[in-house]
């Protein structure tokens, strides 16, 4: 679909995907977040419709102050404070999903340069493609093992919180990111790339005048300038989509995966060269995060390891064809 046409759809989401119910003390954990949801849900929107946006210079001076100045200083901690809020109120667990949007988006940082800054960021390399799979399938390990401790949790104290379908939402969100990542990557060795994936900011996931827009990726075609919304969802919810709009990838028919984060916990342990990561200025200092999610990953998933190329191949002609001719 035209970009243009795309990015109507959701302009009447626009300061609608607030949940009801909320505690004064999830408002205020929230503050932060939403405005910089609000930030991406603007610049995106700009985009599509090619209209005249904020200064080169300062969008690259906010992508360094959301990255360096808030996400890495205050994210973690406003995602341990969410989810304990969450594990005792019902009415805090919808920001579970909201502020899960910026623990993907913190590594998506190249793709946002390359969408709004293109003559600054090249497009992105295999390399630099791999860098982010990498970073989201660690996030995987760690939300699939807080996935084990909420049960064993809920086990001792004698209660059913009902996290674990947001869990596993986050989790469905992370596959399908790197399967898209991985069409990605394929386009990335054309002469001329001009494949792009971003996490939908809140205004295109939380569609609420319109559930069935809700997307949690987008991918775009920067050169022929359309777009299409990408879903997942878990083997227990099973939403309808506008199918102009966005392709639906279901857990068990179209992954064909036992539980939600298996396509990224089967990454760190078929793609994931730990002596290549720690040659990679990202992971430099930090390879015990990666030894300990490759661990989780070894735990979690035993013997049911997804073929992620296989599953890619599978899902690759749906979404091209969708995206061009919808």
């Amino acid at each position: 679909m035209e970009n243009g046409q795309f990015a109507e759809g959701y302009q009447d989401s626009a300061n609608h995907y607030r949940f009801s119910n909320e505690s004064t003390e999830i408002q205020e954990l929230m503050e932060g977040p939403r405005k910089w949801a609000s930030y991406f849900d603007r610049q995106l929107t700009l985009f599509l419709k090619d209209a005249p946006g904020d200064a080169p210079s300062a969008i690259f001076k906010e992508l360094d102050t959301y990255k360096n100045e808030w996400a890495n200083r205050y994210l973690d901690g406003k995602v341990k404070e969410n989810r304990e809020l969450a594990y005792h109120d019902i009415d805090a667990q919808p920001s579970v999903s909201e502020l899960n949007f910026h623990v993907i988006n913190k590594a998506f940082m190249p793709a946002w340069h390359r969408l709004l800054l293109p003559e600054k960021q090249p497009p992105l390399a295999a390399n630099q493609i791999e860098t982010i799979q990498t970073k989201l399938a660690v996030q995987a390990a760690n939300l699939a093992q807080f996935r084990v401790d909420i049960a064993e949790r809920e086990q001792m104290d004698d209660v059913q919180t009902g996290l674990t379908p947001y869990i596993n939402e986050q989790l469905s969100k992370t596959d399908i990111g790197i399967l898209l990542l991985e069409i990605q990557k394929d386009d990335s060795f054309e002469d001329e790339p001009h494949l792009l994936v971003i996490p939908a900011p809140p205004q295109f996931e939380f569609a609420h005048k319109n559930h069935t827009l809700s997307a949690h990726f987008i991918i775009i075609d920067t050169e022929l300038q359309v777009s299409r919304g990408i879903r997942a969802h878990s083997l227990a919810h099973n939403p309808g989509v506008d199918k102009k709009f966005v392709t639906l990838l279901d857990s068990e028919f179209n992954l064909g995966i036992s539980q939600p984060g298996n396509i990224a916990l089967s990454y760190l342990r078929t793609e994931l060269s730990i002596k290549k990561a720690s040659r990679n200025p990202a992971f430099q200092g930090d390879i015990n995060s990666l030894l300990r999610a490759a661990n989780t990953a070894r735990k979690v998933l035993g013997n049911d390891v997804s073929d992620i190329m296989s599953i890619k191949r599978n899902i690759q002609g749906k979404i091209i064809e969708d995206l061009y001719t919808n």
